[in-house]
């Protein structure tokens, strides 16, 4: 397992994720499996992903406010402090 950044993590987050034209809503629903309840939608597929990165960084930040351990996302884990901040540098733990 590799230990990356706040940044890295998203990106590898954002990776996973899953977009589906709503014909009926007209929108572009973007959901993420891997973190339960990170979705949005939006009229069409670039404002779609954008949304979702915010929900994707709101959905990380509440939940490290929170203690909650962060999914490994292929085979990388968000690096944090032991006070529970995001580290930037090499991994917190070994």
């Amino acid at each position: 397992m590799r230990y990356v950044s706040f940044k890295d993590y998203v990106k590898a987050v954002l990776k996973t994720a899953e977009y589906r034209k709503d014909s009926e809503m007209g929108c572009v629903v973007a959901i993420v499996p891997l973190l339960p309840g990170c979705m949005t939608q939006e009229d069409n597929f670039e404002d779609a992903r954008e949304s979702l990165i915010d929900a994707i960084e709101l959905w990380i930040t509440a939940g490290l406010k929170d203690g909650e351990d962060m999914p490994v996302v292929n085979g990388m884990k968000l690096a944090i402090s032991a006070e529970n901040h995001v580290y930037s540098g090499e991994p917190a733990y070994a």
